[in-house]
């Protein structure tokens, strides 16, 4: 018997040492155990994480089976009185079992011998080692040792396992967490970035949940707002997206770098409705809560006192599912919600555990995104500061010129045309009366190019009253009309009706639409078409009237649209190249905007914007 019983230990013993340990070896000890024990059914247990059921790992080929006896809640029956106690129950005889005995068994139990070993250490159980018989029978006090000397075999063995298991889910974590670090480092670009996110967070290789939204807080507003969804949107599209895994099976990082190729992030019905919701940040709603609280919620279908919004109930058709805030250098960025609302597999800890570890880091790469983007918002508003600031510079460098140009030139010129005109009155009928006449027509040019140069860099003030803009522009469009018709130009007004009067200078304004119109009409040399829209403009709680003049005169050159605001800059062959830096001065001396939409080879459109009341202190400032 001792020989038998070593022999039998020395098996398992070996088993459970197998170098090509695969978990199929708790099979062959099972029926090593009954051999040893003679006795027809061996079954070994073993428990969940957190010690609350007993699943069955392995049973011996001659023992029964049954969806009976697959698990046992620790506590209940033999297996799980035994598992409760740690201790060893041996029923030799079950006619003579008590009553306290007989509760343990089931009834699929038929045996008359049944015993129950603990496989446990000293802390932790790990299972129960079950053997029983139809006979009757007793164990000896060696069988008794030896069936704890199994046990404590087995123990180590799925106490190794077990181990095993936990370092390869902590290194595929790792793994993954990596893959999508990784990931997340391949764009700057905040709707790329959040697809990468939800791409991981819904991915085979990643979280695996089937659908993801991501939501970030609005502080401005005091809302978190939708901003992008990820998953199918049918059962049907489920299916086909893990069929097409399955067979593929391509990593995270391969799926990322082929979206980044395609250029563009996918579209779908959920992405379409996450962008629609908005939820403000007092809202009872577990989502806000999970921001003001900074903490995670597991919401399950059957829970009560969790207040779901209705618009993510009714148009995302949420009941079971997650959301975990994103952290970010000590506070909510956001908040990731997710659910398995296809193949209802319930959201566990462990999935909650882990969606916290990859929020915490993708809400890191949210902030730097958001942050690239307030950096890079901040540097086009200084280059649009230092542009400002040059052409400032150079309208004073301009002005100093010009007062100085003007002192020396000014009093000759006005001699030269006084005399050119009196010598053309003196050669009437004379054949030298042409030349008289292109001294006349050249004084008169350098007087207008003078007098462009003086309005360039003269202070003024202008005489600020209350005008409507519709009459100024009318005003321009007739005194142009006959170059309108020349031209073989169609004008097409499109003016707002309601449009309230503005405070500004009606002839700086006229200038200004003058010099517009015309750049306009001389572009289409060939005819066209030239649109004139006014429109109310509301910004940041200031009412502005806007003013757009769109040619169809080719546009222009690329290279050349940085300096049309230079003074002495043109594109054409006659012209000083002043008036749209004069338009610039007289638009900017309103506090107001010009910019140009350029369409190379289809035309151009410059848009005015003017503040409807001007503030006196600014009126009396001069530039």
């Amino acid at each position: 018997m001792l020989e038998r019983n070593l022999k039998t230990l020395l098996k398992i013993i070996h088993l459970a040492n197998s170098p090509s340990y695969s978990g199929a070896e708790f099979k062959e000890m099972a029926n090593l155990i009954s051999e040893g024990f003679e006795v027809e059914n061996c079954r070994i247990y073993v428990t969940d994480k957190n010690c609350m059921k007993l699943s069955l790992k392995a049973i011996n080929d001659g023992g029964y089976s049954g969806e009976e006896i697959s698990s046992h809640r620790i506590g209940s029956g033999l297996a799980g009185a035994t598992a409760s106690k740690k201790e060893l129950i041996v029923i030799n005889d079950i006619s003579y079992a008590t009553v306290e005995e007989l509760s343990l068994l089931d009834e699929a139990d038929r045996h008359s011998f049944f015993a129950s070993s603990p496989i446990v250490d000293d802390k932790t159980i790990y299972g129960v080692l079950y053997i029983s018989s139809a006979r009757p029978r007793s164990l000896s006090d060696e069988e008794k040792e030896l069936l704890y000397a199994i046990s404590q075999v087995i123990t180590t063995s799925l106490r190794d396992e077990r181990y095993h298991a936990e370092a390869q889910k902590v290194a595929r974590e790792f793994s993954i967490l990596y893959d999508i670090s990784t990931a997340t480092m391949t764009t700057i670009k905040l709707d790329r970035l959040l697809h990468i996110i939800l791409t991981a967070v819904t991915v085979g290789d990643g979280l695996e949940f089937n659908r993801a939204i991501l939501m970030l807080v609005n502080e401005r507003s005091n809302i978190i707002q939708g901003m992008m969804g990820v998953g199918p949107d049918t059962i049907e599209d489920a299916w086909k997206a893990w069929g097409e895994f399955s067979i593929n099976r391509r990593g995270l990082l391969e799926i990322v770098s082929a979206q980044i190729k395609e250029g563009k992030v996918p579209s779908s019905r959920l992405n379409e409705i996450a962008k629609t919701i908005r939820l403000p940040l007092d809202s009872p709603c577990i989502v806000a809560r999970a921001v003001r609280e900074q903490r995670s919620f597991n919401v399950r279908a059957e829970d009560e006192g969790q207040a779901i919004s209705p618009v993510l109930s009714e148009k995302l058709g949420l009941s079971t599912f997650a959301c975990v805030p994103l952290m970010a250098s000590g506070k909510v960025v956001g908040v990731i919600i997710v659910d398995n609302c296809f193949n209802k597999r319930p959201i566990t800890d462990e999935d909650i555990r882990f969606l916290t570890m990859f929020a915490n880091q993708a809400g890191l790469a949210i902030e730097n995104s958001l942050l690239y983007s307030d950096i890079n918002e901040a540097h086009l508003e200084l280059k649009e500061t230092h542009d400002r600031l040059l052409q400032s510079e150079k309208l004073a460098a301009l002005g100093e010129m010009a007062a100085n140009v003007a002192h020396e030139i000014r009093n000759p010129l006005t001699s030269l045309g006084g005399f050119a005109r009196r010598l053309l009155k003196k050669l009437e009928g004379h054949t030298e009366k042409r030349y008289a006449e292109i001294i006349v027509k050249e004084v008169e040019r350098l007087e207008g190019l003078l007098t462009d140069i003086l309005v360039l860099s003269r202070k003024s003030a202008g005489s600020f009253k209350s005008h409507n803009l519709n009459k100024i522009i009318d005003s321009t469009l007739h005194q142009l009309s006959s170059e309108l018709k020349t031209k073989k130009v169609e004008l097409i007004k499109e003016f707002a009706e309601s449009l309230p009067n503005i405070d500004c200078d009606s002839q700086q304004l006229k200038q200004v639409f003058i010099n517009l119109l015309t750049n306009s009409i001389q572009a289409m040399q060939d005819g066209g078409t030239l649109t004139i829209s006014t429109y109310l403009i509301t910004e940041a709680e200031t009412s502005y009237v806007g003013i757009s003049i769109t040619d169809t005169g080719g546009g222009i050159p690329e290279n050349f649209v940085s300096n049309i605001f230079n003074p002495f800059f043109t594109t054409k062959d006659t012209g000083t190249g002043l008036g749209l830096s004069i338009t610039h001065k007289l638009v900017a001396h309103h506090r107001g905007d010009i910019e140009l939409i350029n369409r190379p080879g289809e035309g151009a459109t410059f848009t005015v914007k003017l503040p409807i009341r001007q503030k006196e202190s600014q009126v009396q400032e001069e530039l």
